[in-house]
């Protein structure tokens, strides 16, 4: 009999937290893993999610992932996504950024989201999580929510076409100013 998977919250990740940032639209933080892959039990997030592997060696069966990834790849998880992707090691950092459902329905106005787990291994939006990681220790910063939504941007599709960066990080903090001003 199989047993239903885990379900993780908004802003909850299996790992030790080092840095904790709340933001408009995002949870974003900063961990280490504490399983080896073989103890991770089968999983999902109830909102979407990015992860970027900081250091370790990361397991994956997103698209686009082999089975092993190293350090500065980038994860996006639909809401919902049913894995069991780990650490191989309970050794590494990673950056977690869960997306509230309103960011998700705001990105969806004109765009849509990746409906696939999906691997970024160069580009906007990697370099974008690693701005987000690197500021997620640091005291509050104007451009932290910029960055969130910049992340999201980066990984929008317009007509089935991914990597549209420039206009989707435009449209999403376009979209942000109105949705996200007040609610703090």
């Amino acid at each position: 009999m199989e047993t239903a998977p885990l379900t993780l919250s908004y802003g909850m990740f299996l790992g030790a937290s080092e840095a904790h940032r709340e933001i408009p639209g995002f949870s974003v933080s900063l961990l280490s893993p504490t399983l080896r892959a073989e103890d991770v039990p089968l999983h999902c997030h109830q909102n979407a999610s990015f992860v970027l592997v900081l250091t370790g060696t990361y397991l994956s069966s997103a698209d686009g992932a082999g089975r092993i990834s190293l350090p500065s790849t980038l994860f996006f998880n639909p809401a919902g996504t049913t894995h069991r992707d780990a650490f191989e090691l309970a050794q590494g950092q990673f950056l977690a950024v869960s997306l509230s459902d309103q960011s998700c329905r705001i990105a969806a106005e004109g765009a849509r989201l990746p409906t696939e787990a999906t691997a970024f291994r160069a580009g906007e939006a990697v370099e974008t999580a690693f701005r987000l990681a690197r500021q997620c220790p640091q005291s509050e910063s104007d451009s932290f929510g910029d960055l969130g939504r910049a992340l999201l941007g980066a990984v929008i599709e317009y007509g089935g076409s991914k990597a549209l960066v420039r206009e989707g990080t435009a449209f999403v903090a376009a979209a942000g100013e109105r949705a996200f001003a007040g609610a703090m």
